[in-house]
Order: C-alpha cells, then structure tokens, then sequence
C-alpha cells in the first residue's frame, strides 16, 4: 500500500487494495434523483482536471479507511470512490481499454450493499459482454443485456450508478456520456493514459484509521447515519474540496500555508471532522422510528444535526459580514435586491428564507450560497469553524453547557425532535426524508453567537466552567427583555446587530471587567441599551466587593446594606443579584432593586426592596 501521507491515483490505489463498500454503509447517493446539480458540478470538475495540462492535480481529499481481512472499507470516501470506479471504467470502455487484465483491476471494486449491486459491478468488470457496445446510450446497452435482470432496475445503487453514466434530462452533463458526447476515441485513449499514469490528474489521500489510534468504533459511528442523508456529505466533501483548491491556489506562501494547515492530516479539518467533532454530535444521536411492527429504523443518525450546526454557524458569519465600504452584506427582510454583494445574490435570498427561519428543512444544493464575501469562503471562517468545535470539544470533557433558567430550549448543539419517544420524520426542501431537528429562534441565534464567541480563542485563553457561566448569565440577561405584550424585543435585524455588535465587544472570558470598563456614555436609550447599562452597574458592584480590601466575603453592609450579614444567605454580591435575576418573571432585570427614586444607582435600598419583592411574589409561581 502507498504511503497514506501522499496522494495517489485511483487506479494506483485499485490495483493495489480491494475496496468493498460494506453492507453497513448507505446506497450511491451522487447518481440520485434530485442531485443533478451536485452530480453536473462535481462531473465539470473531473472534466476540467481531464483537459488540464496543469502539473497541479485535482486532489479528491481524505478517504478514510478500515481493513478487515485484506479488504479496504472505506469510512469515508464511498461516494468519490464510486465516481472515480464509474469515470475509470467508462473511459475505458470508450477507448477500447475493457480489456480482460484491466477487468480483473476494475474487480476489486464492489459494493456489498446488497447482492445485486455486487452482480452489477461484476458484470461491468467482464469484457466479453462489451465487445458489441456501439458507442451509443450507455444505459439502453446495458439494461437490454441478457445478463441484466428487470428486478435490478429497483436497486438503488444500480438506479444511481446507471444515472451516474447516463444523465437525466433534467440539465445538461450530469452523466458520464453527457459530459463526453463531443469526444472522440483518440482522446479517450488519452484520458486512459492520464488516469494510469503517475502522474494522473485526479488524485486523494488514504488515510488508514489504525495509523491515527482510531478504532472500527469510530466507523459503526460514521456510517450509523441513515442511508438515506445525503446533505451533510455532500456539503462535507465540498467543504473539503474548497479548503484543498484554496491551498493549492493560494497567491503566497503565507496564505498556502495558513490553508494547508487546515488540511492537517492529524489535526485538521478533515480528520477532525470524522474524529473529535463527531464526538460532540454523537451524544445527541437519533433514537429512531418505531413502526406498528415494532422495527426501529434512523437509529444513530447525526447527519441533520452536524448540517444544521454548521449552517447556522455560516448564516452567522453572512448576518454579521461588512463589505469594504462597512455596510452589511446581507439585508434582512429586503430580499437579496438590496445585497451589496455583486454576485451570488440568491445565497443571501436562500439563507434568509431557509436558515434563519427553519434551517432544519435545508437541502444541500452546492456551496456557492454559503460563498458569503465576494464570492468567496474567508479562510478566517475555517480557522473560527476549528477554533470553536476544537476548544468545545475539549471543555466537554466532563462538563456541560450552562442552562439558562428561564429558557432550557435553547441547545448549542441541536437535538433531534421526538413525538411519543420517536424521532419525527419530515421532508427537507430536496423532497429528502429527514429527522426534524431543534431549531433556534432570533435570541437564541444571538446565543449561539456567543457561545461561539467564548470557545474562539487560541491557547492565551483557557476555558473554565466559572468564566463560562458568568458570560452565559450576562449574555441570557442581555438578549431576554420582552415588550408588554410578552413578545421578544429583538425582533428585528437591526435590533439583532445591534446586540451581537455590543456582545462581540466584550471580553467573553473576563466579563466583568470588560463590562466594568465599558464607555456607558456610548449607549443610548433603547430598550437594549437599558440593559447594557444594566450589566455594567452589576459588574461594577460584584467587582467593587471582590476587590476591597476587607476579610469578609458579603461586603453589602459597607454600602449601605439593610440587613446585618448573620441574616442573609448569601455571601457575595454576585449571588444576590443572581438569585433576584431568576426570581419569578424577572428574567435578568432587576435595575429596579438598586435605582433609587432620583434615576441614580442606590445599592443601598437593594436589600429592602429585595425583601419586599419576595414578601410581594412569595414563590416563583
């Protein structure tokens, strides 16, 4: 086997390894109904690199790999590999190269998914049924073969494969002899030589799980999934896909290596990906669907989950995106006429009405919508997008997430819907069978935001569950104000920047000093702005008591305090005003404890009015 650590042909790594997609894993995706665009682009693709006369070539990513008794199971890869299987063996076919010693090369590819798909790949692999082939309609040729049963025509994987080599009428070359109808047998014969070259234009890396530590387990994982999801791989590979050609065209060697260190592969995007960060979506993995004959299916799926995340992680990063003139790109209710963006306008129109309300619906149609600044994925995302799910995954190690009491619904990383202790089935925007997901509404996107925000670091910072709590606890009293009506105060866009704009300001990991040492003469009179004010007269107080110079922990009686300190149960200013801010309906406002009559801050009627409060409002009902 090829050392893992360079890249290699498909036909170098065919003709040294067996690959046998196992029963486990899901049906060819990239050849079904629904995916003509994806099939269409990743097709030019291959294409382009054919045609290139470059010396770079197209690198297909990781495929990651278990061995079990000299057969490769690719954890990783199935779908790029079977492209690659369906590309090798139609060129080869269309320059007269089906030879008996190539079959017997091709025969190392076969899906075990089920037994007509492996019958199906071996006859492909027998030469005597093409000596006939005409050069026309691929797919009429083989169905109409002897060797070919009607019954096929229901496997999925066959379904997909035959589109894979002959298209659809849906567009234009999204098939193999679509892509090639203007070509003639001396540039087939071209192709071949290409492909079986060493120095072939399409080419991946095979990384074996045991060269990283890893165990089969981490496979069971990956491909537990559900057969059915496709969203989350496709968008994966060409996430993957665009990190690999913004490192091989970077203009500097600076930039090409700040991108190539992404494609670490031990610690990047890639590996962590299938590794570290399944992890992080596993715990909240699907229960399934239980039938009215008892059978369970969708158990173990992650898919929607990670989707979901990293679509909202993107719809973030385009919300709070400025052009070079600082104005947004992306104008909320407006539609994408008033993007500032030259091109790709309907991304921002798609995630608008996609993402931002129901991003669990969210079909994956290619990248260019999540292509948020000037058509382009900043390398700043890639690097915010590891800093994050690295730094979580670390401080999930035995800790959890602070929970906000008055609104437990809102979950960092998404959580299946259930019904009746089932997972709710429902159909995305592709017409694909999904499991529903937990959504986030306006304020809990804000949240998210942060808590982004705080796990963004390098290592200057370290997480602690003490800093976390404090800055979730600001950032809940912050977002949570409510008009008369009991409705949400931000509900607009502009009310939406505005609270991300002041959070982003503010030092997650020592919150109380950043608020402490805000301007407050820069706020104004809004609602938000109140509440602004709000938490740094708090932090201002909790920080005057951790910083005097006296031996006693409850310093309230120095300011004032109505009550002597043998007769309250709390020891710090932080937790009284945290016990009063989850008191009743209060939801984190509570300025009118400590403003006296005159508008000006009063610590010192704190206690009686708390006291009185809880005489008033005796429980939380």
């Amino acid at each position: 086997m090829k050392d893992n650590k360079k890249a290699i042909s498909f036909w170098n790594f065919l003709t040294e390894n067996t690959i046998e997609i196992p029963i486990i894993q899901r049906d060819y995706a990239q050849g079904r109904l629904g995916k003509e665009n994806l099939r269409k682009n990743f097709l030019s693709d291959l294409k382009k690199a054919l045609y290139s006369n470059s010396d770079k070539p197209m690198v297909l990513d990781f495929v990651y790999g278990s061995t079990e008794n000299g057969n490769l199971n690719p954890l990783d890869g199935q779908q790029r590999l079977t492209t690659l299987w369906l590309l090798h063996w139609y060129i080869a076919l269309r320059a007269g190269e089906l030879n008996e010693e190539n079959c017997k090369i091709f025969r190392n590819f076969t899906y075990e998914t089920r037994i007509s798909s492996r019958e199906f790949c071996q006859n492909l692999c027998t030469h005597e049924y093409f000596k006939n082939f005409d050069d026309k309609n691929i797919v009429d040729f083989i169905t109409k073969q002897t060797w070919f049963y009607s019954a096929w025509k229901q496997d999925p994987t066959i379904q997909a494969m035959l589109r894979m080599l002959g298209g659809t009428r849906i567009t234009d070359e999204d098939g193999l002899e679509k892509l090639f109808s203007n070509t003639g047998k001396e540039e087939y014969c071209k192709y071949w030589e290409n492909l079986i070259s060493e120095k072939a234009p399409i080419v991946f890396y095979h990384l074996p799980l045991k060269d990283f530590g890893l165990s089969d387990d981490l496979y069971i994982k990956m491909n537990a999934r559900g057969k059915q999801l496709t969203s989350f791989e496709n968008f994966k590979a060409d996430l993957i896909g665009y990190i690999t050609n913004k490192t091989e065209n970077a203009k500097d060697e600076n930039e090409r290596e700040s991108w190539k260190k992404l494609l670490d592969p031990t610690d990047g995007i890639p590996i962590k990906l299938d590794t570290d960060w399944t992890d992080i979506f596993w715990k909240n993995r699907s229960k399934g669907i239980n039938d009215k004959d008892g059978k369970i299916s969708k158990s173990n799926q992650i898919d929607e989950l990670y989707f979901a995340f990293l679509n909202r992680l993107f719809w973030n990063e385009l919300f709070i995106a400025e052009d070079s003139d600082n104005k947004y790109i992306l104008d909320i209710g407006k539609g994408d006429e008033s993007s500032t963006q030259e091109n790709n306008n309907a991304s921002y129109y798609y995630l608008n009405n996609s993402a931002h309300n129901d991003d669990n619906t969210i079909a994956y149609e290619g990248l260019d919508v999540y292509k948020y600044y000037n058509g382009k994925i900043p390398l700043e995302f890639f690097q915010k997008l590891k800093r994050v799910l690295d730094n979580y995954s670390t401080y999930l190690q035995g800790k959890d997430l602070p929970e906000c009491s008055w609104d437990t619904s809102f979950k960092f990383i998404p959580e299946y819907a259930e019904k009746n202790d089932n997972n709710i089935e429902i159909t995305n925007k592709a017409n694909d069978k999904i499991l529903r997901v937990s959504t986030l509404n306006q304020v809990q996107r804000i949240v998210f935001f942060a808590v982004c925000k705080y796990f963004d670091h390098d290592d200057k910072f370290s997480d602690d569950r003490v800093s976390l709590q404090q800055w979730m606890r600001v950032i809940w009293n912050l977002v949570s104000g409510e008009d008369q009506n009991g409705r949400p105060e931000i509900r607009s866009s502009s009310a939406l920047r505005a609270a991300i704009k002041f959070i982003d300001s503010l030092e997650s990991h020592k919150v109380y000093e950043s608020l402490r040492d805000y301007d407050v003469n820069t706020l104004g009179d809004s609602s938000f702005d109140e509440r602004c004010k709000e938490e740094i007269a708090k932090a201002q107080q909790i920080l005057n008591e951790n910083n005097a110079n006296n031996e006693s922990l409850d310093l309230r009686k120095y300011n004032g305090s109505c009550k002597k300190e043998d007769e309250t149960d709390y020891q710090t200013w932080e937790e009284i005003i945290i016990a009063a801010e989850n008191y009743a309906f209060f939801k984190g406002t509570i300025r009118f404890l400590y403003i006296a009559d005159d508008g000006y801050v009063q610590w010192s009627c704190f206690d009686e009015k708390w006291k009185n409060i809880k005489a008033l409002i005796p429980s939380d009902d």
